[in-house]
């Protein structure tokens, strides 16, 4: 009986054997999966700068534009730069200036799309009224050829009587205006004689 039993396990390992050498050496080869691998030039940035200012003049000369930030990073695969606290002053001909600044920033391909995010702060300051507008959120997209900024977070804004909270917005922030998007609760205190 016992060696009935050894005959019948030594079978099926032999069995088993016989099917891991043909699958093994046949057209049953087993392909690996390969981990999903980041090409070095994807992965790094080519280049990277301190204390940065960069500086943006119109056709006439005068300034549009300037961003600074502690550093920037360039990455070369989409032409994109990392920025730690990056802050945006744009000029505009109608005596619109707009700040912003954040923790971290990403300048997008082109040079004319800024993303910001963590604790974003927007100060609007009209120079002929003196009328100053405060935008508080956590991610934000300036395209500055329209000069547009637009969210789908939430967002505070704030004047000296006012104070606004919605869910998503677009600021065109040259011809003052805002679009809030939802759940918008304000409160408005008018200046007392």
């Amino acid at each position: 009986m016992l060696n009935r039993t050894y005959l019948i396990y030594a079978s099926i390992a032999l069995i088993l054997l016989t099917i891991g050498y043909w699958s093994y050496e046949g057209n049953l080869k087993s392909v690996p999966m390969k981990l999903r691998q980041v090409s070095p030039e994807r992965e790094h940035s080519d280049y990277f700068v301190t204390n940065t200012a960069i500086n943006q003049y119109n056709t006439i000369g005068k300034l549009d534009y300037q961003l600074t930030a502690n550093s920037i990073s360039h990455y070369p695969f989409n032409d994109s730069i990392l920025l730690t606290h990056p802050h945006l002053t744009s000029y505009h001909k109608s005596g619109q200036i707009m700040d912003s600044r954040a923790q971290y920033g990403k300048l997008l391909s082109g040079n004319e799309t800024l993303e910001l995010w963590d604790n974003v702060v927007m100060n609007q300051t009209d120079l002929k009224s003196a009328q100053r507008i405060r935008i508080d959120t956590e991610f934000i997209t300036i395209y500055s050829d329209k000069s547009l900024a637009e969210t789908d977070q939430p967002v505070t804004i704030t004047d000296p009587q006012s104070k606004i909270d919605a869910i998503g917005m677009e600021t065109y922030y040259e011809r003052g205006e805002v679009y809030l998007q939802s759940q918008v609760r304000g409160v408005h205190e008018p200046n007392r004689p």
